[in-house]
């Protein structure tokens, strides 16, 4: 028996639709109800973590802003005592955070500072002011509207506003001053708005640890439910929050309204739709405490319900979020599942029937594919055809074969669109540039200038297309440098240099220009391209700052000449306060008869001996910066300035608690100047000292490295600096905020830079290795050509 194609198809086709028909009905059967619980509780799953995220969000973000407040105000960024800063920072606030309903600022004494948004007949556009101020027991009050621009509406008190309004008595009053951070407070009726709400509070203490004042932010219910109804629960989905003892005050279909001045919150069990079924389930609502979220499926009314309940992420941790969603929402395409297999047999029917039509028609729908291919690549759609991977093999071969010539073109397609991008960059990028591009064609005729030419010469586009460069030359000389340009071009190369150029409005311009040829891969020229700057701002900048420096240099010297003109003066009165004082302390020419005067001539002579160091300091330093300060060199071994400076460190180690140890190898002889190179050691040590912590120890460290230089590190256990504080210690007069468990031995913050000055002078390097929390090393290195052998 001869087969066709045909009838090969034919059977094939009934046989799959056979085999798959019985396959899905009995895979679907029996995996449907399975998958669907699976579905549900993976997408239940998602959705409560989407929903702890978004309420997170909502109550971070309403906490972030009363600690905001709380900390601009405790460092005192903002400023309490003013009334109007305060204002207009909590209006801000309210403006800025659509959550918020109000802000307020009270102090123990009363006085109040509250702004809120529009409540009965205020105009949605103003904003609520509620100032109280107390002075001399006075307490006056006042209640004023403002605009988005917070500018006064009126000067009267706007009606129907409740007046006597007192902070101290308000709930978030009492439980901000004995709450460790931001305080919520139970659901109550706001004074102003009478509406109901829950607020936000915080207290600032001063550095004494003493409150100064309550911050906070109001939230009203209905803000909370506008959350939850934006949640996006399906068409019958319910959102709700709630107390630990199971009081409603935010729903997602209802509003929670206030009886008079008092606040009744409805319970789960008597709300509408299917809240009440979901409160009679005891293991969902059961429990002293909530930590993780809670499922729930129920039944009510013939329908399936999911309910999923966790704890609002906030400082209450007594306060509960809720969902009650239909089990449809999720799962309802698998409970369909009837209808859909109704469906498939009914297909698979009208399938068979219509076996032997499209038997007739498979060839040819193959070569209409291919057909239709062809009409698209016509029209300019290079998309290739999805060939299918079954066939008659003739049949695929062709397909395959048009395929891969569409894809062909496509990608010459591509190219051609990606190079029309450069083009259009390249072009993009000259016509933007700050730079002034001019190109000509080969011989010599400007064919294309941008809008920074047309800013340098005044010359536009339209009277300059067409013209030679030469129309630019100031005169004959430059008309010569025009002519070298263009010979420079004929050779093929890249001409540099200045030239003068004359402007539309007769201005002469000293241009600095790079002019080359552009070559196509055949190596032709095919134009010529030009990039000019103007160099008269250059001149004008660079004298300016010739200038500049020259004043810094004679204002340097005038320093350095006050401060050597003022040494003697300084030192000579010290010198006596000192010496004076010596004799009253050791009482050389009799008694003192009052013991306060001995106490008070210790104290002068203290006084005076750190005045002069002072002194020394900054005008030793000021003369190394000057190079006035010359070394008085000798031959040295360096452990002997190391070792003094350590014996003149001990006193202050000893007091701070503090050990100095020294390690390293002999050290050899050096060129220095013994006193010098002992004040540098003496500022690193008294340095590393008084910034290690009590029982630390100070580690002076020395060795000789392979290329002969002398290092020498000093390293402290104490706080360390980053690298902006390593910088900045450097310079003159700067000195680090130091923690609680480093001593504070003052001074102006010369060491260091003394040291460097003096190290720099012998030809040394200084630098500091330091990680925050870790200490930190200063190094020495004393270059080779200092040793004497």
């Amino acid at each position: 028996m001869k087969l066709s194609i045909r009838s090969l198809i034919l059977g094939g086709l009934i046989a799959a639709q056979l085999a798959s028909y019985a396959v899905l009905v009995v895979a679907v059967w029996l995996a449907a109800e399975d998958a669907a619980q699976k579905q549900a509780r993976s997408t239940l799953d998602g959705l409560s973590n989407l929903l702890r995220q978004e309420t997170r969000h909502f109550f971070d973000h309403v906490e972030a802003a009363t600690t905001l407040t709380q900390r601009l105000a405790a460092s005192k960024i903002l400023r309490v005592s003013r009334v109007e800063e305060i204002e207009r920072y909590l209006f801000e606030v309210i403006r800025a955070n659509d959550e918020i309903n109000g802000a307020f600022f009270a102090t123990p004494a009363g006085e109040v500072v509250f702004v809120s948004r529009p409540a009965g007949e205020i105009p949605a556009e103003h904003y609520l002011f509620r100032r109280i101020v107390v002075e001399d027991k006075t307490r006056s009050e006042a209640v004023f509207l403002r605009d988005e621009g917070f500018r006064p509406v009126s000067n009267g008190s706007p009606e129907g506003i409740a007046m006597g309004f007192d902070a101290r008595s308000r709930p978030w009053y009492e439980g901000a001053l004995g709450a460790d951070g931001v305080f919520w407070t139970d659901p109550y009726v706001f004074f102003s708005s009478q509406r109901p709400g829950v607020s936000t509070a915080q207290a600032i203490r001063n550095d004494a640890g003493e409150i100064v004042g309550v911050v906070g932010t109001d939230v009203t219910l209905s803000r909370l439910s506008d959350f939850l109804q934006g949640l996006r629960l399906g068409e019958d989905g319910i959102g709700f929050m709630m107390t630990g003892s199971g009081d409603v005050f935010a729903h997602s279909s209802m509003a929670i309204e206030p009886d008079g001045e008092r606040l009744r919150l409805p319970s789960l069990a008597t709300l509408g739709g299917t809240l009440p079924a979901a409160a009679e389930s005891a293991d969902w609502l059961a429990g002293e405490s909530l930590s993780e979220p809670r499922f729930l499926r129920f039944r009510d009314g013939g329908q399936s319900y999911l309910g999923l309940l966790f704890p609002v992420p906030s400082q209450r941790q007594d306060w509960f979020a809720g969902i009650v969603v239909s089990e449809a929402f999720f799962v309802g395409w698998f409970r369909n599942l009837e209808l859909w297999l109704g469906l498939a047999a009914a297909a698979m029917a009208l399938a068979w029937s219509a076996a032997g039509y499209l038997v007739w028609r498979v060839i040819d729908g193959r070569l209409a594919l291919i057909r239709g291919q062809a009409r698209r690549v016509v029209e300019g759609d290079l998309e290739p055809i999805q060939v299918p991977s079954a066939g008659l093999a003739e049949l695929r071969e062709t397909e395959l074969a048009v395929a891969e010539m569409v894809r062909g073109l496509n990608r010459r397609d591509r190219e051609n669109r990606e190079l029309t991008r450069s083009l259009r960059k390249f072009s993009e990028s000259v016509e933007q540039s700050p730079v002034a591009v001019l190109m000509t064609d080969p011989v010599g005729q400007i064919e294309y200038v941008n809008p920074a030419f047309t800013e340098l010469t005044g010359f536009p586009a339209a009277q300059t297309v067409g013209e030679t460069p030469i129309m630019l030359a100031s005169d004959d000389g430059d008309r010569a440098v025009c002519a070298t340009v263009v010979k420079t071009l004929q050779q093929g190369q890249v001409w540099k240099g200045d030239i003068g150029v004359t402007t539309r409005d007769g201005e002469h311009l000293e241009i600095a220009a790079v002019v080359a040829p552009i070559k196509a891969r055949d190596g032709q020229t095919v134009c010529c391209c030009a990039i000019l700057h103007d160099k008269t701002i250059e001149r004008e900048t660079q004298a300016t700052i010739k200038a500049a420096l020259e004043e810094s240099v004679r204002a340097n010297q005038a320093k350095t000449a006050f401060l050597a003109a003022t040494s003697h003066e300084l030192r000579t009165p010290l010198n006596a306060i000192i010496g004076f004082s010596e004799i009253m302390t050791s009482e050389t020419f009799g008694p003192l008869e009052n013991p306060r005067y001995r106490k008070y001539c210790r104290a002068i002579l203290e006084s005076g001996r750190d005045l002069l160091g002072i002194i020394s300091g900054i005008l030793d330093l000021a003369a190394a910066q000057s190079n006035r300060l010359l070394l008085i060199e000798d031959e040295v071994p360096l452990a002997q300035p190391l070792s003094e400076a350590i014996r003149m460190c001990h006193g202050v180690a000893e007091r701070l608690s503090v050990e100095i140890e020294q390690v390293g190898a002999e050290l050899p002889v050096m060129r220095l100047d013994s006193l010098k190179c002992r004040q540098i050691f003496v500022n690193l040590i008294d340095n590393a000292v008084k910034s290690s912590p009590k029982g630390a120890a100070v580690t002076v460290a020395a060795e000789r490295r392979e290329d002969r230089r002398i290092v020498v590190d000093i390293t402290d256990r104490g706080p360390g600096m980053s690298p902006a504080e390593a910088r900045a210690v450097m310079k003159p007069f700067e000195r680090l905020t130091r923690s609680a468990s480093i001593s504070d031995e003052g001074g102006l913050g010369l060491g260091l830079p003394t040291a460097l000055a003096f190290a720099r002078l012998h030809d040394a390097d200084l630098q500091i290795f330091s990680t925050v929390g870790q200490g930190t090393t200063v190094r020495v290195t004393f270059p080779a050509e200092r040793l004497v052998a």
